[in-house]
């Protein structure tokens, strides 16, 4: 993902890591995992197999398999040119700006002219429901369970957590353009904006100036004055909610300000 390359095959490059990993995820949880598991389960067993063991100066055997396997894939999808209608779409913005766009602006005339082919897989996306799909298909444990007995939707069922991300923050100028590998990285997760998925970009600079978009993409204002429990699940009194069920993690973290 650090990669040096043209604005292009960071993209292409990006899809099929990201991709990989939804596939990947999905294959080890129906291969090693409880199929009669919930949700709670899986994750607390998959947050242990990648962080048991592991030291300061080197990962664990299960993070290490892990990943490499989902390079490989990367690489397979790479080598074998598979082209997604994110990738195309990114291509057909990236043809426009070049020729068309002024220095700052997003669009311009002929943005919708270059066709994208509809036999182009769509793979970060169709990897991304697959893994949903087989997430929400799992048994919720109780204690998640909603006062109305339906699925809860309003949580992100995938959480992907990039560290020390100001390794990608390196800028290139392409004519008026101006990205870099998580401008890219970004337009990718962007286009899952309608999947249950979260990601967190962490790091250690203190530097706020490195992740401000060298493109079209900005970082979202701050949020203030924000009162407390504003995200607090609302406690019925029909007889659903108990003092077990008011102390788990899951409704504690909801409470207090909003950071």
């Amino acid at each position: 993902m650090t990669k040096q390359d043209t604005e292009a095959e960071s993209y292409r490059r990006a899809c099929c890591f990201i991709g990989a990993l939804f596939q990947h995820t999905d294959h080890t949880l129906e291969r090693e995992f409880d199929s009669q598991w919930g949700i709670e389960k899986v994750a607390h067993e998959f947050r242990n197999r990648m962080t048991t063991g592991q030291t300061m100066r080197e990962h664990n055997k299960f993070r290490r398999r892990f990943y490499h396997r989902v390079v490989r894939i990367a690489q397979k999808k790479l080598a074998a040119e598979v082209v997604c209608l994110l990738y195309l779409g990114y291509m057909r913005r990236l043809n426009v700006s070049y020729k068309l766009l002024q220095p700052g602006s997003d669009r311009g005339p002929g943005y919708n002219s270059l066709p994208i082919s509809k036999d182009a897989p769509d793979y970060p996306a169709t990897s991304c429901r697959k893994l949903i799909e087989s997430l929400k298909a799992r048994k919720q444990h109780l204690s998640s369970s909603p006062v109305s007995g339906e699925t809860e939707d309003d949580y992100p069922l995938v959480i992907l957590a990039f560290d020390e991300a100001h390794t990608l923050t390196n800028r290139e100028e392409t004519g008026y353009a101006r990205w870099s590998n998580l401008s890219v990285l970004r337009h990718v997760l962007c286009a899952l904006h309608r999947f249950p998925v979260f990601a967190l970009f962490l790091s250690t600079t203190s530097k706020i100036s490195q992740f401000t978009s060298p493109g079209d993409l900005i970082l979202t204002q701050p949020f203030t004055n924000l009162g407390f429990d504003t995200l607090a699940k609302k406690v019925s009194l029909d007889g659903h909610w108990d003092l077990e069920r008011v102390t788990t993690d899951s409704h504690i973290v909801h409470m207090g300000r909003p950071l």
